[in-house]
């Protein structure tokens, strides 16, 4: 719509930058989309542009998120640090059988607290993100970055694709695009 909203902004607003653009009016479909958008902050953008999608519901995989993406909801270092060793699970290594996967997100503060006891305020943020759907268990929306020479060519292309994986179903290619 051309309705400007609170903390938004619409076309007019967009055709008075330099150089103007009208605004989309539609879901963004790469992470570099969210350079064009009023008051976002571009260095953070760009540092966390390979890490993130913006399909999905907003919530960041609990299994999964790297240190740089749990800093962003506002979880601090000790803290962190915990959950990077928890997910390395008895043999200290990333990526093997024995890590532990945490299937709920309602559990993930008690499996933390299993694992170290975390302090009052420790606790109350995992229980907080958690009741906001801000950090859950699993992930459906995956980026995958391709390189490669294209037969016959000197030149490089690097492929990135946003696909949506639904359990027991094929998966849908959401986005891709070529540099």
């Amino acid at each position: 719509d051309s309705n400007e909203k609170r903390n938004g902004a619409e076309t007019k607003y967009y055709e008075e930058l330099n150089p103007p653009y009208t605004s989309k009016n539609a879901p963004l479909e790469f992470t570099e989309e969210l350079f064009l958008l009023k008051d976002y902050d571009s260095e953070l953008v760009a540092k966390i542009a390979p890490e993130i999608t913006v399909y999905g519901n907003g919530s960041v995989n609990f299994n999964t998120a790297n240190a740089r993406i749990l800093e962003l909801l506002g979880l601090e270092e000790d803290l962190i640090d915990i959950i990077l060793e928890f997910r390395l699970g008895n043999d200290g290594r990333i990526d093997t059988e024995d890590d532990p996967w945490v299937h709920d997100a309602k559990d993930i503060e008690r499996t933390l607290f299993e694992y170290e006891p975390l302090n009052a305020k420790e606790a109350t943020l995992i229980t907080t993100l958690v009741s906001k759907n801000l950090l859950g268990t699993s992930s459906s929306f995956y980026r995958i970055e391709s390189h490669g020479f294209p037969h016959g060519s000197s030149k490089p292309y690097r492929i990135i694709c946003t696909v949506e994986i639904v359990p027991d179903e094929k998966f849908t290619i959401l986005s891709w695009q070529k540099e």
